[in-house]
């Protein structure tokens, strides 16, 4: 996948823009137009109570639940869609199956990962594709859409282009009521691909099959819209006498359908005309009533940054200086509650070019200071800080002293009950002179007993619970000391066995050039010579094996992806993975030890299951982690694991105890594996 592309927002085709989030369409508003689920969320939980509901209409209750969850609980929302997917399984639903795929990509996209959103939309297709469902057109199309708008975000315009073509061929064939509404969608969407790519005339030709489309549709406000979008195309190609035509057209419909919510957009579009007409003074009147209009309730905190980053460079165009520092310094604190990081960056070096302007030198320094510390803080990553490795062994051995004056106090507290237990005996003699005393002396002698034996069971739980510490900071010390042993052993056979055999291999293919040999001997060392290819690839393959590069450089997703690839490179099996949730890395020593467990159920599934695919999930939100590595093989017995002598299940469950996580496993013969690994990981 190529590197996500960064897309320049031109303010004189900003209309183009609001196509991105009308083009990225849910499944959740599809489902309410095909299947009238309309309610709250407590509603359609309600509904799914009925125990008269069939599979397929339970199916779409958990589908409907599932997107209303997406924003609000994305791990709630999946395990719905998870359902699901189980129920649209059984029915071989396949047109359910691509609205639980595309209601998981939705999660992804919503998320800003744009990778696995893309893979799940592209399942979706899948499934939409080997569908009759008279909905499967139209919902395939979206989807194309979904997918070429991800594209456009990675910069893979060509294959966006391809994809927008083959969602307008669906919809050109499908007899849904919105067809033109989504085909004219469509078409925007391969305009804006030309538009970010640089040709922009291109861009126009097919905005104006896009507006062909809508005006096809019979829709005003979309019309109008794609209107706005032509001009602003129009402007950009130094072609205002068309801008002017499809401003007015625009305006025309806008007025006679009284679409107030469009005033902004035109006045914006026409403040951006006469810029280009280098008529500031007429711009900044149009600026002006769009800001009225974005200071109102129906404005959005975008709409009013928007417009004051224009009035700050139209006044700077009319020299008013001053009213230009003033609109770019309100839209500046809008920019920096809006998170819009790109534009601050811009935003700061232009009031430093107008405070220069102002030769108020201090302030412009100020604003360039500003604008030099947020670039670079963009163009750096953050480092982590390891856990001090003395640290740690001064803890271990302050528990160790602890747990030897603990000691100390429970021998004391054994000679003391020795002491009184004979005093016992004593009073119990003297008891037959003094009867009445003897009881009362041996009653509070009794009570003192338990007192004391109380307090050595209390001695002796606090014993175990500083040696359950104890033995767990030794496994940490055991964990690493092993880890950094394998890095040692895989550094010294990769530098040092794999430095000497590939030397022996070139001196063996010089003295092969300079040295005259028999044909037989010419064989024979050719045959040395791959024997020594052989083992220096294993030998590669062991050193990579016992400690990946990867995983100390790049992180544990990187890690896993090397580590599937290379299995699915041999033909043993094909392994899906997913991840999710991992910007941010964990801890080294953890990562390491994830990477042993995926690294151990993997091997197994390799060695024993027979299977044919595995699928390894891997996700992270927060501190909460979930492992799931499932197979298609021959499964076993649950109840064979507690009979099991082998080594390696027992390794993972002490791993995952160690991250204090569970251990879940779902097998039966014939049936695969599903092991799920879960925990909160500080």
């Amino acid at each position: 996948m190529k590197k996500t592309a960064i897309h320049k927002i031109n303010h004189l085709n900003a209309g183009r823009y609001l196509w991105i989030a009308m083009l990225i369409i849910s499944q959740m508003t599809i489902s309410t137009l095909i299947f009238g689920q309309h309610g709250s969320l407590d509603s359609l939980k309600a509904a799914l109570k009925n125990k008269n509901l069939n599979k397929a209409q339970r199916t779409r209750l958990l589908i409907d639940i599932g997107n209303q969850l997406t924003i609000a609980d994305s791990m709630e929302a999946r395990r719905y869609f998870t359902k699901a997917g189980t129920l649209a399984s059984q029915l071989n639903n396949n047109y359910l199956k691509g609205r639980v795929y595309n209601g998981i990509g939705n999660i992804y996209y919503h998320y800003k990962h744009l990778d696995s959103a893309l893979i799940f939309y592209q399942k979706a297709g899948q499934a939409y594709a080997s569908s009759d469902s008279k909905y499967a057109k139209q919902s395939a199309a979206m989807n194309q859409a979904n997918i070429a708008n991800l594209l456009i975000h990675n910069g893979q315009y060509e294959e966006a282009v391809n994809t927008f073509l083959s969602g307008i061929t669906l919809m050109m064939n499908s007899d849904a009521e919105n067809k033109w509404e989504a085909i004219g969608s469509l078409y925007n969407g391969i305009a804006t691909a030309y538009y970010d790519f640089g040709q922009k005339d291109k861009a126009l030709f097919y905005d104006l099959k896009s507006l062909a489309a809508f005006r096809n549709y019979h829709n005003s406000q979309m019309t109008a819209i794609a209107e706005l979008t032509v001009a602003g195309d129009y402007v950009i190609l130094g072609n205002l006498d068309s801008t002017r035509i499809h401003l007015h057209a625009a305006e025309k419909i806008i007025r006679k359908e009284h679409l107030t919510e469009l005033y902004y957009k035109l006045d914006i579009a026409y403040g951006q005309l006469y810029r280009k007409l280098k008529q500031p003074g007429q711009a900044i009147d149009y600026f002006q009533s769009a800001l009225a209009y974005a200071r109102s309730p129906q404005g959005t905190s975008f709409q009013l940054m928007n417009v004051l980053r224009l009035l700050g460079f139209a006044q700077r165009d009319n020299a008013n200086y001053a009213a230009s520092a003033k609109y770019l310094k309100e839209s500046l604190t809008l920019i920096r509650k809006l998170g819009l990081k790109k534009l601050e960056i811009e935003t700061l070096q232009k009031l430093g070019d107008v405070y220069l302007l102002l030769n108020r030198n201090r302030m412009a320094a100020n604003y360039y200071h500003q604008y030099i510390i947020l670039n670079d803080s963009l163009q750096t990553a953050e480092t982590k800080i390891k856990i001090n490795e003395i640290e740690n062994r001064y803890q271990a051995k302050q528990k160790a002293d602890s747990i030897n004056v603990l000691k100390q106090n429970a021998a004391l507290q054994q000679l003391a009950l020795l002491k009184k237990r004979n005093q016992n005996y004593f009073i119990t003699i003297s008891a037959s002179l003094l009867f009445l005393l003897g009881i009362l002396l041996y009653r509070n002698l009794i009570n003192k007993h338990r007192l004391l034996k109380k307090n050595e069971i209390i001695y002796q739980q606090e014993i175990k619970h500083l040696e359950n510490e104890r033995q767990l900071i030794g496994a940490q010390s055991l964990m690493k000391g092993q880890e950094e042993e394998r890095s040692r052993l895989a550094k010294d056979l990769h530098d040092g066995v794999g430095g000497l055999l590939s030397g022996v291999k070139l001196s063996l293919n010089y003295m092969k050039g300079n040295v005259f040999l028999t044909e037989k001997n010419a064989l024979a060392l050719n045959t040395v010579i791959d024997q020594l290819d052989v083992s220096i690839n294993e030998l590669r393959r062991v050193s990579h094996n016992m400690m990946p590069e990867a995983l100390i450089k790049f992180g544990l997703k990187e890690a896993v992806e090397n580590y599937c690839e290379s299995i699915n490179q041999t033909g043993a099996l094909k392994i899906r993975l997913q991840t999710y949730g991992f910007e941010q890395r964990f801890e080294q020593d953890t990562e390491t030890i994830l990477f042993r467990m995926i690294q151990e159920l993997l091997n197994n599934i390799v060695k024993h299951a027979q299977a044919q695919q595995a699928l390894v999930q891997l996700i992270k939100e927060n501190s909460k982690l979930s492992l799931t590595v499932e197979d298609d093989g021959k499964g076993f017995e649950k109840s064979s694991l507690d009979a099991t002598t082998g080594a390696g299940f027992a390794n993972i469950i002490a791993r995952a105890a160690f991250l204090n996580c569970s251990v879940e496993i779902r097998t039966a013969p014939g049936e695969g594996t599903s092991i799920t690994i879960e925990g909160t990981i500080a």
